[in-house]
C-alpha cells in the first residue's frame, strides 16, 4: 500500500473491519480479530477517530471533551451503560463480588484465566488495589481472537501513560496493574447488573452525592 493510499485510511483502520458484514476488533491487520456488536464498534471507531484528532493542536474543543472521559465512562459508554447526556461522576464502582477479583502473578496466569473463561464473548474487566476496595482502578473491554490472543480497548492515562483511546494486548495492561486484582464478566450480564440499571433510570452515577466535577476526575 502507498503512503498516499495509507493516509487516506480511516483512524481505525487497522484495530477495526468488517468481514461478511460482521465487526472485528484486532490487533493488528494479520488477524481477523474478535467479533463486537456493531454498536460497540462504532463507539470505537469514534474513540480512534477522537484520538486522531486531538493530536492537532488546532483542535482544541476535541482535546477539551477528550480529557474529561475517563476509562470507567469509556467502557461503560461502548458498552451501552451509559448514554452521552448522563451526567460525569463516579462510575469507578465494582460490578462484581468482592471474591471474584484475583491477583495473577505472571502475565501466562490471567491470560490463561481469561482465555477459560471468556470464549467467544465480548467481557468488560475491572482491576482493583485489593478486593475489598470499594473503587476500581482500571475498567476496559476484552475478547480472544483466533490466534488465543487477548484483544482489549481502553482508555489508559494518569499516573501510567499519556492519556489515549487504544486497541492494545491485555499483556500491556497487565504490565501496568501487574499486582493488582482482577475480575471480568460477559457484556449482557454487566448490562442486567443493579448498579447499571440505577444508572440508566438516575441518568447519572448510582450514587449522585458522590459525582465529582469534570475538572476534578482523573481517568484510570
Amino acid at each position: 500500500m502507498t503512503q498516499e493510499a495509507l493516509k487516506q485510511e480511516p483512524a481505525y483502520a487497522k484495530h477495526l473491519h468488517q468481514v461478511d458484514g460482521e465487526w472485528y476488533m484486532r490487533l493488528d491487520k494479520e488477524s481477523r480479530g474478535v467479533k463486537i456488536p456493531a454498536d460497540i464498534a462504532r463507539v470505537i471507531k469514534g474513540a480512534l477517530r477522537m484520538e486522531q484528532l486531538r493530536k492537532s493542536d488546532k483542535n482544541m474543543r476535541i482535546r477539551g471533551a477528550y480529557s474529561k472521559i475517563n476509562c470507567h465512562e469509556t467502557a461503560l459508554f461502548a458498552i451501552g451503560a451509559l448514554d452521552r447526556d448522563y451526567a460525569l461522576g463516579n462510575y469507578s464502582m465494582p460490578l462484581f463480588p468482592d471474591v471474584q477479583y484475583k491477583q495473577h502473578e505472571e502475565f501466562s496466569d490471567l491470560q490463561t484465566h481469561v482465555q477459560k473463561h471468556v470464549g467467544n464473548e465480548l467481557w468488560l474487566v475491572q482491576v482493583k488495589a485489593f478486593p475489598e476496595s470499594k473503587k476500581v482502578e482500571h475498567s476496559f473491554l476484552a475478547g480472544i481472537d483466533e490466534r488465543g490472543n487477548v484483544v482489549c480497548f481502553e482508555k489508559q492515562g494518569s499516573r501510567h501513560e499519556p492519556l489515549s483511546f487504544r486497541v492494545t494486548n491485555l499483556v500491556y495492561i497487565y504490565g501496568l496493574y501487574s499486582e493488582k486484582y482482577w475480575a471480568g464478566g460477559s457484556i449482557d450480564s454487566i448490562k442486567e447488573h443493579p448498579l447499571v440499571k440505577k444508572i440508566h433510570e438516575r441518568k447519572g452515577p448510582p450514587d449522585i452525592k458522590s459525582s465529582q466535577s469534570p475538572e476534578s476526575q482523573s481517568a484510570a
